[in-house]
C-alpha cells in the first residue's frame, strides 16, 4: 500500500510537469542498499508495476547505493543533472543526502526512517 501511495504521489506530481516538459518524465527510486531484501525484491518491483499503471509515460529510474552514502549522493546529482521530475528516496544516509536534495527542482519524496547510516 505504501508504494501504491507514493506512485499515486509521483503520478499527481508528474500530472503537473508534463505540460512543461516534451521527453518522458524521470522518475527516479533511489534505494539504500541490497542488505535489507526487501528493497530489491519487493519495493523496487511494485513501485515499478504501480508508475506502469499510473503514469505509463513515465521513465523509472531504479538505483542501489550498495550501502555507499557517496554513491547515493552522486545518484541523486545524477538524478538531479538528468532533469528528475519525481525523486523517491530511501537514504543510505539522511544527513549527507539531505543537502544533495536541496538542489533538485524535481518532487522529492524522502523516506528515512533514522537520522544517520540506515
Amino acid at each position: 500500500m505504501k508504494f501504491m501511495t507514493l506512485a499515486l504521489l509521483a503520478t499527481m506530481t508528474l500530472a503537473g510537469s508534463m505540460a512543461v516538459a516534451q521527453d518522458a518524465p524521470k522518475v527516479f527510486m533511489l534505494l539504500p542498499n541490497e542488505t535489507t531484501i526487501r528493497f530489491e525484491s519487493r519495493d523496487a518491483p511494485f513501485f515499478t508495476v504501480a508508475m506502469s499503471e499510473l503514469a505509463p509515460e513515465a521513465e523509472v529510474i531504479v538505483q542501489n547505493a550498495q550501502g555507499d552514502p557517496a554513491r547515493q549522493q552522486a545518484q541523486v546529482e545524477d538524478a538531479i543533472a538528468q532533469g528528475a521530475a519525481v525523486i523517491v528516496l530511501t537514504s543510505a544516509d539522511a544527513n549527507l543526502v539531505a543537502g544533495g536534495l536541496a538542489a533538485a527542482e524535481a518532487h522529492v519524496v524522502f523516506d528515512s526512517l533514522a537520522v544517520g547510516r540506515a
